[in-house]
C-alpha cells in the first residue's frame, strides 16, 4: 500500500495544496494560471480535469446564492439565523426519533460492525446514508448558511413576496448552501486522493478511494465502537466521579442547578458520553494553558459540558410536531430557542467557579463569527455551537452541544489559541510503555523482557532516537509512536498519512541500524546477547488515534497500544461476544512460548479484530448527486466507502490465519 499516493515535491499537486496555486475554491482561482502549470503526473492532469469541472460547478452554486440574497425579503439576517439554526435543530429532532424507531442493539448477537451498517433514507434524493453522515449533514450543512448571514442587517416591510415564496427562496438557499459544502467536501478528497475523479462517456464518477478510505471508515468505526464500550463498562465509575457535579438545567422558564446524582437517567448519560469525548486519552498529552486567555482548556471544556446539558433541555422544548409545510416556514423557528446571556451566565458564575467577566470571555470563545484564526483550523459550528443574535440573546446548534466530538474541539481551541501540536509527545510514549509493561507482566508464556529505558542509542558516530524498543525472549520490536489529534477533514487525514510514511521510513532505518549493530546495541542498553539465538525484528508504527490500524501504507504494520497491548494480556481474539469475559466466538493467536514469538508478526500485520471490519468494508452503491452547473440535474454519481449489513457464515469462514473456536453456547444461542 501507499505506492501510488502522490508526495511529490513541487508537483501540481503539491502546489495546490500548499496554496502556491489557487483551487478552485478560492476566491483567487484563475482558469488561465489553472491551466498553464505544468502537469507532471497522472494524477496532477486529473486534478487539472477535475478543477475544471468544479469550478463550474462552485460558480454556478455562488451565483444562485447571490441571486437568492438579491431578492428583498421582509426578514432580517437574525431572523434568517434562526431559521437556518432551527434547520439543523429540526433535523437532529428527526434523527433522534428515528434511530429510537431503529432499535439500534436489539439484535441477540451482534457482531462489532452491526451498527455502522444501518442506514436511512429520508432526505430529498433517498439516498442511503449512514448515521454518522445525517448527523454531521444537520451541523456542516447549514455551515454556509450562518455564515452568510452574521452581518447586522434590518427586515424591510416589503410584501411583494408570498410566505410560499419566501418558503421557496429559504430552502433553495439551505438546499444550495448544504451543495456547496458537499462539493467543498468532495473536492478536498480528490485533492487529497480520497476521492478518483473520473469521466466515462461524458458522465462523471466519483470513487471513493479505497486504498485510502477503507482504513480510514474502519479506523472510525472502531474508534466509535470503543466509545460506546468505555460508555458502558465505565458506567458506574464514572456516576461515582461525577455524583456531586453541579449541572445546569432548563425547563422552558428558568435556568437552574441540580446535582448529577439527581438528574434523570437520560441526562446522566447524555452528561457521562460526553464527559469521556472530553476524556479520549489524548487530550491528556495535549498542552492545557490557553495562551492569552484567562481560562484554561479544561475551564473550557467543564463550560462546555454544562452547555450540553443546557443543549439536551432545549432540545425537549422544541415542537414535538416536526412537518412544516412549506408556508410555514417560521415554524423553523420554534426549533431555535433563545438563550438569555445574562441569566445564563448568573448561573454558570458560581458552578464554574469563575468570575462574570471570565464566564463571558469563555462564551464569547465559544461563540462563532466566522472569523479565522492563522494556523488554526477553520472555523465551524462543531467546535463553536452558540450563535449570537442579539446583545442578549443566544441560539445554538444543538447537534454541536449535545454530541461534541470532544479532541476535534480541543485541538481547534488550542490551535486558534497559537498552541501548536506535534506528533512527537513524550507523554504519549511514556503512556504506550506503561500500558505495554502491565501487559507483558501478566503473560504466563513470556519467559522475559527488556526495555531500552535511553530515548537515544549510540554506537561509535552514529545514533538514533528511540520512541520504543522492547525484546520478548528472542522477538525484537522497534516502535515509531506518534501521537496524532485528529483526522476529521481531507486535510487532516492527509496528514496522518504524511506521519505515517515518516514514521515507516524512520522504523525501517532504525530496526536496520540495530540490525547491523545488535551487539554493540544490546552492550549499550545492557542487554544480555546471545550469539546462538534467533532473533526476530519487527519494526512497527504505533498511532495514537487509530488512523491507518491494522494496515501496511509504507510497508511497515500500523498499530495501536490496543492492538499492541492485547496480543500479550490474552492468547485469544474474541470475534463475537455477550460482554467482555463471555465469548462465543474466538480465535486462539497462541499456546505457547514459541507460537507468541512466532506469531507475533502475522498478527500485527493482519490484526484479526480488525478482519470483521474489513470484511464488511467495501464501496457501496453508488448516489447520484446533483449537477448546479447542469441545472440541479442529478447527472453525477458518488460512490462511496460503507460498511454493509453482516452476515453471520462470511466471518465463520473466514480465514483468519488463526484456530477458530466456536463455542456450544454460540449454537444455542443461535437456534433461539
Amino acid at each position: 500500500m501507499g505506492q501510488e499516493m502522490q508526495f511529490l515535491k513541487d508537483s501540481f499537486a503539491d502546489k495546490v495544496r500548499r496554496g502556491k496555486i489557487a483551487s478552485p475554491l478560492k476566491p483567487s482561482f484563475s482558469m488561465e494560471a489553472w491551466s498553464e502549470a505544468e502537469k507532471i503526473t497522472e494524477f496532477d492532469n486529473e486534478l487539472y480535469l477535475a478543477g475544471m469541472m468544479f469550478n463550474l460547478q462552485f460558480t454556478a452554486m455562488r451565483c444562485h446564492l447571490e441571486e437568492i440574497k438579491n431578492y428583498d425579503i421582509s426578514l432580517s439576517n437574525k431572523d434568517f439565523l434562526k431559521i437556518f439554526c432551527g434547520i439543523s435543530n429540526r433535523n437532529l429532532k428527526i434523527l433522534n426519533d428515528k434511530v429510537r424507531e431503529m432499535n439500534i442493539g436489539e439484535e441477540k448477537i451482534l457482531l462489532d460492525v452491526s451498527m455502522f451498517s444501518k442506514k436511512l433514507n429520508n432526505n430529498p434524493m433517498e439516498n442511503p446514508l449512514s448515521l454518522e453522515e445525517i448527523s454531521t449533514a444537520t451541523v456542516d450543512g447549514v455551515f454556509y448558511n450562518i455564515l452568510s448571514r452574521l452581518e447586522e442587517s434590518e427586515s424591510t416591510s416589503n410584501d411583494l413576496y408570498s410566505d410560499a415564496q419566501i418558503a421557496r427562496l429559504i430552502n433553495s438557499e439551505a438546499y444550495i448552501s448544504q451543495l456547496y459544502n458537499t462539493y467543498e467536501n468532495y473536492w478536498s478528497s480528490i485533492l487529497y486522493e480520497q476521492i478518483k475523479f473520473t469521466v466515462t462517456n461524458g458522465r462523471i464518477l466519483l470513487e471513493s478511494n479505497p486504498e485510502i478510505m477503507i482504513p480510514y471508515q474502519i479506523s472510525n468505526a472502531r474508534k466509535t465502537k470503543n466509545q460506546i464500550e468505555d460508555t458502558i463498562m465505565l458506567h458506574d465509575a464514572i456516576e461515582y466521579l461525577l455524583r456531586n457535579k453541579d449541572i445546569v438545567e432548563y425547563d422552558g422558564d428558568i435556568i437552574k442547578v441540580n446535582k448529577y446524582s439527581k438528574l434523570s437517567e437520560r441526562k446522566k448519560n447524555l452528561i457521562s458520553v460526553m464527559w469521556l469525548s472530553f476524556n479520549d486519552k489524548i487530550i491528556d498529552f495535549l498542552p492545557k494553558d490557553l495562551p492569552g486567555k484567562s481560562f484554561t482548556l479544561t475551564d473550557l471544556i467543564n463550560l462546555f459540558i454544562q452547555l450540553g446539558s443546557l443543549g439536551s433541555d432545549l432540545l425537549t422544548l422544541v415542537p414535538n410536531d416536526d412537518e412544516v409545510k412549506e408556508e410555514e416556514f417560521r415554524k423553523f423557528i420554534d426549533f431555535s430557542p433563545i438563550l438569555n446571556i445574562k441569566a445564563l451566565v448568573s448561573v454558570l458564575v458560581p458552578v464554574l467557579n469563575k468570575d462574570e467577566k471570565i464566564v463571558l470571555e469563555m462564551l464569547e470563545f465559544l461563540t462563532f463569527t466566522g472569523k479565522n484564526t492563522k494556523g488554526a483550523p477553520r472555523q465551524d459550528l462543531w467546535r463553536k455551537p452558540l450563535i449570537r443574535v442579539s446583545d442578549d440573546d443566544f441560539i445554538c446548534i444543538l447537534e454541536a452541544l449535545t454530541h461534541p466530538v470532544g479532541i476535534r474541539c480541543v485541538e481547534g481551541w488550542l490551535m486558534e489559541c497559537g498552541v501548536v501540536l506535534k506528533d512527537k509527545g513524550y507523554g504519549y510514549e511514556d503512556y504506550v510503555k506503561k500500558t505495554l509493561k502491565q501487559a507483558l507482566d501478566s503473560n504466563k508464556f513470556i519467559n522475559s523482557y527488556s526495555f531500552a529505558e535511553k530515548e537515544t542509542i549510540s554506537v561509535g558516530k552514529s545514533k538514533e532516537e528511540i520512541d520504543l524498543l522492547f525484546m520478548v525472549d528472542n522477538l525484537i520490536v522497534l516502535g515509531e509512536a506518534k501521537c496524532v489529534v485528529v483526522s476529521d477533514s481531507a486535510t487532516s487525514y492527509w496528514h496522518c498519512l504524511e506521519i505515517i510514511k515518516k514514521a515507516s521510513e524512520q522504523s525501517q532505518r532504525k530496526i536496520e541500524f540495530i540490525k547491523n549493530n545488535l551487539e554493540k546495541v544490546f552492550d549499550f542498553l545492557g542487554w544480555d546477547y546471545d550469539a546462538d539465538s534467533n532473533y526476530i525484528f519487527q519494526p512497527v508504527v504505533i498511532m495514537s488515534n487509530y488512523i491507518g490500524v491494522g494496515y501496511s501504507f509504507f510497508d511497515v504494520p500500523v498499530i495501536d497500544t490496543t492492538i499492541l497491548n492485547n496480543y500479550f494480556y490474552k492468547n485469544i481474539c474474541p470475534l463475537i461476544s455477550l460482554d467482555s469475559e463471555d465469548h462465543l466466538v474466538y480465535l486462539k493467536l497462541y499456546n505457547s512460548n514459541k507460537e507468541l514469538i512466532d506469531n507475533f508478526s502475522e498478527y500485527i500485520n493482519s490484526p484479526p479484530s480488525l478482519e470483521s471490519y474489513k470484511l464488511f468494508t467495501s464501496v457501496v452503491e453508488a448516489i447520484p448527486v446533483m449537477s448546479p452547473y447542469e441545472n440541479y440535474e442529478p447527472t453525477w454519481q458518488f460512490k462511496r466507502i460503507g460498511i454493509k449489513e453482516y452476515e453471520l457464515d462470511t466471518l465463520l469462514e473466514h480465514d483468519f490465519n488463526f484456530p477458530l473456536v466456536i463455542t456450544d453456547k454460540f449454537y444455542e444461542l443461535e437456534r433461539l
